[in-house]
């Protein structure tokens, strides 16, 4: 089980548009980087991976680091890229008026958009009318059983 953050994209007329990202550490990100954002249609966060690294590693050689000292600059980037990556692609998603609408555990990526849905269909109904029993047993007689306009002058 793993836990997915699913966002949702309304369309007037049409069906929403659901993506389903996985929280946490990805090894897709770590090891593709570029590929894996192009792969998920992340094009800021291909583009934020194609300027960090090589821009750290600039800043680091400034700085007058030997090449073990940028080394672990670089790796260090690469890491904290691939921790960030589904909070990167999530604020991508926002950025592409998609919503929030769950937080949830499933086992698979299917499981994860199938949740979503049901959660979202619940979500756009109406909820339905609460009776509230204490006003019901203190007011008696509804005052629509008598004839008249349904307005008081």
């Amino acid at each position: 089980m793993c836990d997915w953050t699913v966002m949702i994209k309304e369309k007037p007329g049409r069906d929403p548009a659901v993506q389903a990202v996985p929280l946490g550490f990805s090894w897709g990100a770590l090891i593709f980087r570029e590929l894996w954002a192009l792969y998920r249609g992340a094009w800021f966060t291909a583009l934020l991976f194609v300027l960090v690294v090589p821009v750290l590693t600039l800043v680091a050689e400034g700085i007058g680091l030997d090449v073990t000292g940028v080394l672990i600059v670089q790796l260090a980037a690469i890491v904290m890229l691939a921790m960030a990556a589904a909070e990167i692609r999530l604020m991508e998603l926002g950025l592409r008026r998609y919503r929030p609408i769950a937080t949830l555990k499933a086992r698979d990526l299917d499981e994860a958009e199938a949740l979503g849905l049901i959660l979202w269909t619940q979500e756009s109904r109406p909820p339905a009318p609460v009776p509230d029993p204490v006003s019901a047993q203190v007011s008696g007689p509804s005052e629509k059983s008598s004839p008249g306009p349904p307005w008081k002058p």
